[in-house]
Parts: C-alpha cells; structure tokens; sequence
C-alpha cells in the first residue's frame, strides 16, 4: 500500500511540476518574443531619428573607443587586431 501511494504521489507531483514546466516555458516564449519585436522596433525608430555619422565623425568615434579601451580595459575590453 505504501509504495503504491508514494508511486501515485510522485506521478501527481511530476504532472503537476511538467505543466508548470510548459506554462512557463510558453509565457517565456512569449516574452522573448515580445522583447525581440521591441528591439526591432526600437532599431527602426533609433535609425530613423539618428543621422548616419560622417567619415569623421567615425573616425572620432573610434580614437575615443580605443582610448577607453586603453584606460579601461575591464569596462571597454580591446578587440585583437586584424592582421
């Protein structure tokens, strides 16, 4: 009698814990979907409103990046060089 109730409780326990398995792997599911059409969106709207940098500004961009990278290199890590 005891095994067969502990066999019984343990299949009620795992049905219980594998449904709530599948319901939050369905609502995390959707979550990343949600979260990956926001940034989509959020790209769009950044690129819009955003002017394209010139070759200069670029440039600029980049010193100021290796700078900190140099000064900072926990926070700003140093891409290898391409050779």
């Amino acid at each position: 009698v005891g095994a067969a109730f502990k066999f019984a409780y343990f299949q009620f326990s795992r049905g219980l814990m594998v449904d709530d398995m599948d319901a939050r792997h369905l609502r995390a599911k959707a979550h990343l979907e949600e979260s990956r059409s926001f940034a989509r969106w959020a790209e769009k709207d950044r690129n819009e409103r955003a002017p394209e940098l010139t070759d200069k500004q670029r440039k600029q961009l980049q010193a100021y990046l290796e700078l900190m990278a140099m000064h900072n290199p926990d926070v700003h890590p140093v891409p290898p060089k391409a050779s």
